[in-house]
């Protein structure tokens, strides 16, 4: 979900686009790069080992979050292009290299279930890593802005400067409105940063994650020749 959610959720809250505005990225970083990864990622899966392109996947998914990482306030749909293409990229060999290795080792008996259970997999795996990185982000942006209150407390050098500058940008408005307008304006700030901060441990976990993923590939046995994989299978005549 790292690419579904936290691009156009950042977009969303932080910069303040709508969800057509902040959607486009996605459409022209995964959506239609997909197009021509899928393919490139079955024909990558009959040429090498699953886990090959398994680490390929991952790899894309690792280096998506950790140039994630380096997100600012300031960032707009197009700084998140490479992200998406590389998520994009991710995406299509992860899945496809999963659901081959998994075939690859299952009997011809099974092969119907296992698929029923992708399904499965497939939609817990959505709702999961939704309800994570939901969870994640709003508890994260508490703690940072908590964090970022500590040098911010009432009567600190720090705000009574910020709330005097704003105070001077505001009177021009209207001297009476000033003071409350420049606090409201400190705590959005405040938010915005928070926010922002979030999303970049976000990202940070999703690297980790991705990390983990290819520690596991290590364990993995090698997957047995198939119609689809390394050394596939083919039909011949009897003539």
């Amino acid at each position: 979900m790292s690419n579904g959610l936290l691009v156009p959720n950042f977009l969303i809250v932080v910069r303040q686009l709508r969800p057509e505005q902040a959607g486009w990225p996605l459409l022209l970083g995964t959506a239609l790069p997909m197009i021509a990864l899928v393919p490139l990622a079955l024909l990558a899966a009959r040429r090498l080992d699953a886990r090959l392109v398994l680490i390929l996947g991952l790899t894309g998914f690792a280096l998506a979050a950790w140039l994630g990482t380096g997100l600012t306030r300031d960032w707009t749909g197009p700084d998140f292009l490479t992200v998406a293409l590389l998520q994009a990229f991710g995406q299509s060999f992860t899945f496809l290299a999963l659901i081959l290795y998994g075939l690859g080792n299952t009997k011809p008996a099974q092969a119907t279930a296992f698929v029923a259970y992708i399904q499965v997999v497939r939609l817990l795996g959505v709702e999961f890593g939704q309800s994570l990185l939901g969870t994640f982000l709003r508890v994260r942006e508490q703690v940072q802005s908590s964090q970022l209150g500590l040098n911010l407390t009432g009567g600190g050098r720090l705000a009574s400067d910020a709330l005097a500058r704003l105070g001077g940008h505001f009177a021009a408005d209207g001297a009476g409105a000033a003071q409350g307008r420049a606090l409201g304006t400190l705590a959005a700030t405040v938010q915005r940063e928070a926010f922002t901060l979030a999303h970049i441990d976000a990202f940070r976990l999703s690297f980790w994650v991705a990390i983990g993923a290819l520690l596991l590939v290590t364990c993995m046995g090698t997957s047995p020749p198939g119609p689809f994989a390394l050394g596939g299978v083919r039909q011949t005549s009897p003539e």
